[in-house]
């Protein structure tokens, strides 16, 4: 038979990557460390990662040599709103909050906190992790209302636009599945973060009956019928909805339905809406973190701006307008020094450039006019005027060697006179003869 070859079939592309386009309109978080701090609030660090997922970057590596100014130009493309970063130092661990890329940021002093592992370790039935992370937890705030103080207002808004918005009439219910708290004390100032599950069943249904709608039955050989299963422990599974919350959800739904035939024998339908009311019983489990922070500072920038607030330090007006003075004279202080660094360099370059034309242009420039004036008087015969000399001057050498020619001899001696010294200082001197050995001492 006659073989056949191989046709050369390209395989076409069918998947083509869709390029996920960045919405501005969500906040977005980065938690990190500054300094040196130790394990456990590293693992803090991991949890508040936790909490504010998606929108963040949980396996965050950050490094020493890391600016403040890196992460914000890494903010910028990413669509990052806010910073969480975390210190340590003698006197206790600290949290700052800022905006991203002009501020504001609010210091705050961590004064205690839990880890995930502390508060599942003393609870009877923790909960493992599951899908309630693939969606942005709901924000709830208490004990701000009434509270007329610029910085708690500040504090906040702030804590208002890290998380985003839900709107009432679009929401999923299925997708509220955690909760954050966040509880003001007016008398002491401090602020409590707690972290919940959101947990829901259908209400007003025995344990027993939910199981076996669930297929969680155990071992039904000890009841003669399923009536015993059922009502059995009736009066003890309904003490678990006391310290539930019970909510009445409505859902309506349109559906079609048969009307009958017509005369030519075909089927109508037709539209009827319809109300399911269900009644669930809504259940918060804590999950963690923890923390019980106070506020310390408010600076008007990045870390780096005006002081508006601070707990510790009282100042009074001409102590605040020196200050402003103090900041003012640094910034002017700064820009004139980036000035001068910059004419520096300017004049640094231009003695460089300086130096290499006067290598070869300087001393060539003179030669090059006179040769050619030489070589118009050869070729022509007679003696240029003053503009043909002058034009003569500026044009290109038309004969002998040219600029770079005489660049590259010039070059080209200096190498071989380092050459010439390198060689007579590196003479290498005759190796010394080697000394024999023979075998006659050998015994």
């Amino acid at each position: 038979g006659i073989a056949m070859g191989k046709k050369n079939i390209r395989k076409k592309r069918t998947h083509v990557p869709q390029v996920q386009e960045i919405d501005n309109s969500i906040p977005k978080t980065l938690v990190f460390k500054r300094g040196t701090v130790g394990n456990t609030v590293k693992e803090l660090i991991t949890d508040v990662r936790q909490v504010m997922l998606p929108f963040t970057a949980p396996k965050l590596k950050e490094r020493k040599s890391n600016t403040i100014k890196d992460f914000v130009h890494v903010a910028g493309p990413l669509g990052v709103t806010h910073f969480m970063i975390f210190t340590s130092t003698d006197l206790g661990t600290y949290l700052r909050a800022a905006r991203t890329p002009a501020g504001p940021t609010l210091t705050y002093q961590v004064c205690s906190y839990s880890l995930v592992s502390d508060v599942k370790r003393i609870q009877q039935r923790p909960h493992s992790p599951g899908a309630e992370f693939k969606t942005a937890p709901l924000l709830v705030l208490n004990g701000f209302a009434g509270v007329d103080k610029k910085h708690v207002e500040l504090m906040k808004l702030t804590w208002k636009d890290m998380f985003p918005s839900l709107p009432v009439d679009k929401v999923n219910l299925e997708n509220c599945r955690r909760v954050v708290m966040i509880n003001y004390d007016d008398k002491t100032e401090d602020i409590e973060f707690r972290h919940y599950l959101v947990t829901s069943s259908v209400a007003g249904v025995n344990k027993n009956i939910k199981n076996v709608l669930t297929r969680k039955v155990s071992d039904l050989s000890d009841y003669n019928d399923i009536s015993d299963y059922v009502l059995g422990e009736a009066e003890a599974s309904e003490s678990d909805v006391e310290d539930d919350t019970q909510i009445t959800t409505e859902k309506t739904i349109t559906k079609s339905v048969s009307a009958g035939k017509t005369k030519d024998g075909k089927r109508r339908k037709k539209q009827v809406t319809q109300t399911i009311t269900n009644q669930s019983k809504v259940r918060l489990q804590e999950i963690g973190p923890r923390m019980s922070l106070r506020l310390l500072k408010v600076e008007d920038k990045l870390m780096e701006g005006e002081v508006h607030y601070h707990r510790l330090v009282q100042k009074t007006s001409e102590e605040i307008a020196l200050q402003k003075q103090q900041k003012e004279e640094q910034k002017r202080l700064k820009e004139q020094r980036r000035k001068e660094q910059e004419q520096r360099i300017k004049s640094k370059t231009g003695e460089d450039d300086d130096e290499d034309s006067n290598d070869g242009d300087d001393e060539a420039s003179g030669s090059e006019g006179e040769d050619n004036i030489e070589w118009y008087r050869r070729e022509v015969g007679q003696e240029p005027d003053e503009e043909t000399k002058e034009a003569l001057r500026q044009a290109e050498p038309s004969g002998g060697p040219g600029r770079d020619q005489k660049r590259f001899q010039k070059k080209r001696k200096q190498g071989n006179d380092n050459r010439n010294t390198n060689n007579k200082d590196n003479k290498r001197e005759p190796p010394n003869k080697k000394r024999r050995f023979s075998n006659s001492g050998k015994k």
